[in-house]
């Protein structure tokens, strides 16, 4: 439990910057490694301890998520084939943690996303079990209001996946930011996904207040709030003074602020993307 948890928060060091940085791909693996080779000890003593079967399910399965956000489609794929593997065969122990069921939400919603948005990877899915987008939100929305490992992760996945363009639910997406918001005022990721959602539907004091938030902590520099935060909220604030309060200057201001930003960013990773 110690590495895998390590292992997760290194992760979440990733996650601001859109997966640009490198930084702590090594340890993140490594802590994911160990995970994995302490776990697969108890696994081999008895095959079935559904704990150990958890953090083997959990550990390959972050692992291949940076994989394939990497393009490192070969490793990307055995560790969600290993990571499916134990999955299954903690299936039985559905029943007794809602943690179980965070791998296979995000597997049923996402080996149907995937077979949709990369049509060239179905003959790699073919070898693997057939997805459900419905039961895989309903199986995120479990252990997002109920689990204890996984259940931020949960939370995250499920507001990306209602907030996209296929899912389109937004006023949903936002109330599961706003929560998120509320139990980690200070990540980065969380804040600018919730002023993105407030603008998108047109709450306009809260990304006005959420945006001056990111501002100020960027300002002080801390940690995670960077280019990527500035660039929304630069934007956010320009909009709202030149429509809401008919500031035009300050617009200005605030747009050069954001095209600063952009040209760092685009200069530096060339992503721009959320």
């Amino acid at each position: 439990m110690p590495y895998f948890l390590l292992g997760l928060s290194t992760y979440w060091k990733i996650i601001p910057t859109n997966f640009q940085t490198v930084q702590y791909d090594k340890p993140f693996l490594a802590y994911m490694d160990t995970a994995i080779t302490k776990a697969q000890r108890l696994y081999d003593a008895d095959n079935n301890n559904y704990e150990a079967c958890f953090f083997l399910s959990a550990a390959y399965g972050f692992d291949a998520r940076l994989h394939a956000e990497r393009h490192d489609w070969r490793k990307a794929t055995v560790s969600s084939k290993r990571s499916l593997d134990y999955l299954d065969k903690s299936r039985e122990a559905n029943g007794l943690s809602p943690e179980f069921l965070f791998g296979q939400g995000l597997f049923n919603y996402y080996a149907v996303w995937i077979s949709n948005e990369y049509p060239w990877l179905r003959p790699v899915l073919f070898f693997f079990p057939k997805g459900n987008t419905q039961t895989g939100i309903q199986q995120l929305r479990t252990v997002g209001s109920t689990g204890f490992y996984t259940a931020t992760e949960a939370r995250f996945f499920l507001m990306r996946i209602l907030s996209s363009e296929r899912e389109h639910e937004e006023t949903a997406a936002l109330a599961v930011a706003r929560q998120l918001v509320t139990d980690f005022p200070d990540n980065s990721y969380f804040e600018r996904n919730y002023a993105m959602l407030c603008f998108r539907e047109g709450d306009w004091a809260a990304c006005e207040q959420t945006s001056e938030s990111i501002l100020r902590k960027l300002n002080l520099g801390m940690p995670g709030y960077e280019g990527y935060c500035g660039r929304y909220a630069t934007y956010f604030m320009g909009f709202l003074m030149q429509y809401r309060h008919r500031k035009p200057a300050e617009a200005s201001d605030y747009y050069q602020r954001c095209i600063v930003f952009s040209e760092a960013l685009a200069n530096t990773s060339g992503g721009t993307s959320l």
